[in-house]
């Protein structure tokens, strides 16, 4: 095999690089590993094409290129059976023409310093149950359509804001264990069947009139 290394300002050299198999046996910087070959421990450069990080004990291929010094190109055989690293330096970019699938038979899991990104025209998620934690919450939206059997919330303080409020169920039921106010311009009720008022006590103030109206008005 012949490799052509186009140098600044130069025609392009052509280098034969020497194939050789050896044993990582440790890792002196980032990009650098030191690979046992026959009786001679080298220091290898990792290739760009070798996205397998490797690891002590592993079996891989090294190429002795003239001018450049042993390069690291694949690794053959692992040591163990435990997790593959795959290692690029630098930005990376993923793209498909067609459809784009990630699987795995156990978990998986995204992680990232800083924000993760994600855009499409539609985003749908299954799940048996989905949990969501977090210290803040941000969302908007143009419309919300939410629909379930059941909805169970618990928060310390709920504060709402919104022009108008519509409430539509066939039954209503609320518990306020200490006080419940209400401040409005206007309050308008309207009971279809009866109206009923229980307390201990009761009292009702107007800085102006105060009208009852009915049929029949029964006090005491």
């Amino acid at each position: 095999m012949t490799i052509m290394v186009a140098e600044a300002g130069l025609s392009p050299r052509e280098y034969s690089p020497i194939l050789q198999v050896g044993v990582v046996s440790g890792q002196s910087d980032n990009k650098r590993f030191m690979v046992v070959v026959g009786r001679e421990e080298i220091s290898a450069m990792l290739a760009v094409s070798c996205l397998v990080k490797p690891e002590e004990g592993d079996t891989v291929a090294v190429y002795n290129v003239e001018g450049m010094g042993y390069v690291l190109g694949l690794v053959l055989e692992r040591a163990s059976s435990g997790c593959v690293d795959i290692t690029i330096d630098g930005e990376v970019r993923i793209e498909s023409t067609g459809a784009l699938s990630l699987k795995s038979l156990e978990e998986v899991s995204i992680s990232a310093k800083g924000k993760i990104e994600m855009l499409s025209e539609r985003f749908e998620v299954f799940s048996e149950e989905l949990k969501v934690r977090g210290k803040r919450l941000i969302s908007t939206l143009e419309n919300v359509n939410l629909s379930g059997d059941s909805v169970l919330t618990y928060f310390n303080k709920v504060t709402s804001t919104a022009i108008t409020v519509m409430q539509s169920a066939q039954k209503l039921f609320r518990n306020t264990k200490t006080v419940e106010s209400v401040q409005c311009g206007a309050l308008s009720q309207k009971v279809s069947g009866a109206l009923v008022s229980q307390s201990e006590y009761t009292a009702l103030l107007s800085k102006q009139d105060m009208r009852i109206d009915g049929a029949r008005i029964h006090v005491g």
